[in-house]
């Protein structure tokens, strides 16, 4: 990095987000000064290794709006309350909000009687939202940088469950042409393959492609336990359970509700006595 992003970068920090941590490790440093030097990037750190700040820095470095496409409604939610709490301001644009709301939250953006720092909005809402697109357009030499988090859903689940992740670069050659400003793909998986046609879609060269040096997790252990009836599978799981009693435990269901969905799962913990919510 030249020393000029590197002061940038540590001054942005002490400014705004000092109280998030000691200091900007090494390769959010790396994937930070990518950006700032004006190169497309994909940067890929393990899930709680601080992905999110690796944005936050570059966006208020970079200066105007930095526009986030997030794939999830409640931690976008999230990462805009911690962005506010940081002193930014912030637009959310997603199905869970106030129809109304957001549609002056678009006017203001248009009119340019508000200027955002961040603007997080679902890659559904990307696609098929056109005065969003007539808005941004409107916008466009403001937004200084573009982030696609969890990019690995435009190649691993793009076809079928994230559809829309695929039109998130046609949506940025429409609304920016030529003139796009800087991309930052961020992910925590992502293999050989997917990893060349994201850098295709999105202009990335090989070399602005920077990894944390501990993507592999060498403590994971997956088993598959195949059991003669539901009555034993329950048997197992409340034994399972009980042995990871204070720890805090993640079990997906295949079902919301009825017989053994998350609603009556959750009830069942709650009843023998764990913290439990669905």
């Amino acid at each position: 990095a030249n020393p000029g992003s590197e002061a940038q970068i540590d001054a942005t920090f002490r400014q705004y987000f000092a109280s998030v941590g000691q200091i900007v490790r090494p390769t959010q440093r790396d994937i930070i000064s990518s950006v700032l030097d004006g190169h497309n990037t994909l940067g890929l750190m393990p899930t709680g290794s601080g992905k999110s700040l690796c944005y936050w820095i570059s966006g208020k470095v970079l200066g105007g709006i930095t526009l986030v496409v997030f794939p999830l409604t409640a931690l976008m939610d999230e990462q805009a309350q911690k962005l506010a709490a940081h002193g930014c301001r912030v637009f959310t644009l997603h199905s869970g909000m106030d129809a109304r709301d957001q549609y002056r939250e678009l006017i203001d953006l248009y009119n340019e009687r508000e200027t955002p720092d961040f603007i997080f909005v679902s890659p559904e809402r990307l696609a098929t939202d056109g005065f969003l697109e007539f808005v941004v357009q409107r916008i466009s030499d403001r937004v200084k940088l573009v982030v696609v988090d969890e990019a690995h859903c435009i190649s691993q689940w793009g076809l079928d469950f994230r559809p829309f992740y695929k039109e998130i670069p046609h949506f940025l050659r429409s609304v920016f042409g030529d003139a796009s400003p800087t991309i930052l793909c961020l992910t925590a998986t992502l293999n050989p393959k997917d990893q060349q046609e994201i850098c295709r879609d999105f202009a990335i060269d090989a070399k602005h492609v920077i990894r944390h040096h501990e993507l592999l997790r060498h403590t994971i252990d997956i088993q598959v336990v195949k059991v003669p009836d539901e009555d034993t599978k329950d048997a197992r799981l409340w034994a399972l359970l009980d042995r990871h009693r204070q720890e805090r435990v993640l079990i997906y269901v295949d079902r919301r509700q009825g017989k053994r969905s998350t609603e009556e799962l959750a009830a069942d913990a709650l009843a023998r006595g764990f913290k439990a919510a669905y």
